[in-house]
């Protein structure tokens, strides 16, 4: 090839190269405007309250645009507007993670979101601590306890202090220290008035001697709850031997381990996956633990059938064992 074909060629090159770098930047700029054309539009038609063509223009933004994150910030505010709480915390955290400089400004509303979300179950039902705030003053327990008949939430409800004052919520716990001597009260009334208390140190004594009559009289549900519950508020007094018992006793009580596995794997200091059996169906390093019959390792709780044994434990030389040599028994 001559030299000057070559020269030719090498132009030819070079031309293209500017050329598609030009086209690129054009590029660029076309969906940098059509972008910010498109946000325009949406916030118009959100501010009219036409909220199904905003958030029609946000989805149109995103297919172009991916990335811009005050798009995903304006579909979780009409998320919130619909009362789609778990999609607007979706929206709100997708906002974040493709612009992080958004956060700061988004923090807010997806600590609002996740409140709602979470309060959910009790709007489902219509209860919060506002709806018996007046009904535990006047001490109207059958109205009381018709509201808290069935699967209710309890432990939500009793922490659920986003409806009533600081001042009417020392006032109901003031009113729960007195209720909690009456043993004619239903086992839901006294497990709500326990997760009252419980949130209040000062009433530790109050709460124990409550989830100690309840595990004598109470059934189900409520049982495997109080039993989690004491061994919750023992492990707060610092009597973790004691506590992993009582967690063991909500499973043997019918409680999933699933349920107790993080606060035995926090006392323990280990992973959760310690505690959990394995679902591949590997043998854990437990001497003398067993495979149930489907091939997962038996949980390695020391009980014979229909009966449970209490260890002798000192609890004042109770120390934590190794990774995956957990010593699990259960109490009477």
């Amino acid at each position: 090839m001559r030299r000057s074909d070559t020269m030719f060629h090498l132009a030819v090159l070079i031309v293209c190269g500017l050329i598609f770098t030009g086209c690129t930047q054009v590029r660029t700029e076309f969906y940098r405007n059509e972008t910010g054309h498109l946000y325009k539009v949406g916030c118009s038609l959100y501010s009219q309250g036409d909220y199904a063509a905003a958030g029609e223009i946000f989805q149109e933004l995103l297919l172009l645009d991916p990335d811009y994150g005050p798009a995903y910030v304006s579909l979780g505010n009409l998320a919130m507007i619909n009362e789609r709480y778990e999609l607007a915390c979706d929206y709100y955290e997708r906002a974040v993670a493709h612009d992080p400089e958004l956060e700061k400004d988004v923090l807010p509303f997806l600590a609002v979101g996740t409140m709602h979300r979470e309060r959910k179950p009790l709007v489902d039902r219509g209860i919060d601590l506002a709806t018996l705030y007046p009904l535990l003053m006047e001490n109207r327990i059958d109205e009381i306890e018709v509201l808290l008949a069935g699967d209710i939430p309890l432990e939500l409800l009793a922490t659920d202090s986003a409806t009533v004052t600081p001042g009417q919520l020392g006032e109901m716990r003031g009113v729960a220290v007195k209720s909690a001597q009456d043993q004619t009260l239903s086992d839901n009334y006294q497990l709500f008035l326990a997760y009252l208390l419980f949130q209040a140190e000062a009433h530790e004594p109050v709460v124990e001697a409550l989830l100690a009559r309840m595990l004598l009289t109470a059934g189900g549900a409520v049982k495997q709850e109080a039993h989690i519950l004491m061994g919750r508020l023992q492990e707060r007094k610092g009597n973790n031997a004691a506590a992993v018992q009582y967690y063991l006793a909500a499973v043997s009580a019918g409680s999933t381990l699933e349920s107790v596995a993080h606060y035995l794997a926090k006392i323990y200091r280990v992973d959760i996956d310690t505690i959990l059996p394995s679902q591949s169906g590997t043998q854990t390093e437990n001497e003398g633990a067993g495979t149930s019959s489907s091939g997962t390792p038996a949980l390695p709780i020391s009980a014979s059938a229909g009966k449970t044994t209490r260890p002798e434990v000192d609890e004042t030389a109770f120390t934590f064992p190794k990774p995956r040599a957990v010593l699990i028994s259960l109490p009477q």
